[in-house]
């Protein structure tokens, strides 16, 4: 990768962050489906006004976070289609995963290595404004605080999925 390696690993270590956390809210929420669908199992002998009342609240408690992970995965991916068209205008993801990510990051290193060129052969006049290099320029702030904003709202809420499902199994301390 040339030009600006350091930048580029940044935002492939943080985007396997943001992968992680979605693979583990996943699982969490997995757990709560499994609840779900064990419940009466789980509960043992319990008046059937409460057996209604938990499965109420596991039902809605899962409801709401696939609901809300969904529009999470949704956003973050409107979000990488809005930076990828920055340098590719014809070009859109329709799924998040490390594959798609790697090949927006490959246009832009590759983006960067053409304005590069280009500039060396002086093929452009100096004096006129780049709107590539401006684009480049958008490229990576977009990119620092698109990664930042995302991981923020998918781990906390992880947490919270991590702490309905310690209090749904009973774990509280």
């Amino acid at each position: 990768m040339e030009g600006n390696d350091e930048q580029i690993n940044k935002w492939i270590s943080e985007f396997t962050k943001y992968l992680n956390y979605i693979t583990s809210s996943n699982k969490l929420l997995n757990n709560i489906l499994s609840i779900k669908k064990n419940i009466i199992n789980l509960m043992g002998k319990q008046d059937d006004d409460d057996i209604i009342f938990y499965k109420g609240l596991i039902n809605n408690s899962y409801y709401f976070y696939s609901k809300s992970l969904d529009i999470r995965k949704k956003k973050m991916l409107r979000d990488l289609n809005s930076i990828n068209n920055i340098i590719d205008k014809n070009d859109s993801i329709n799924e998040i995963n490390k594959t798609n990510f790697e090949i927006i990051i490959k246009k832009y290193i590759q983006l960067r290595i053409n304005t590069g060129v280009r500039q060396k052969n002086n093929t452009k006049l100096t004096w006129v404004k780049s709107d590539i290099i401006e684009s480049l320029y958008q490229f990576e702030s977009d990119m620092d605080s698109l990664l930042k904003y995302h991981i923020k709202i998918i781990s906390f809420f992880e947490q919270c999925l991590e702490l309905e499902t310690i209090f749904f199994c009973g774990n509280l301390k």
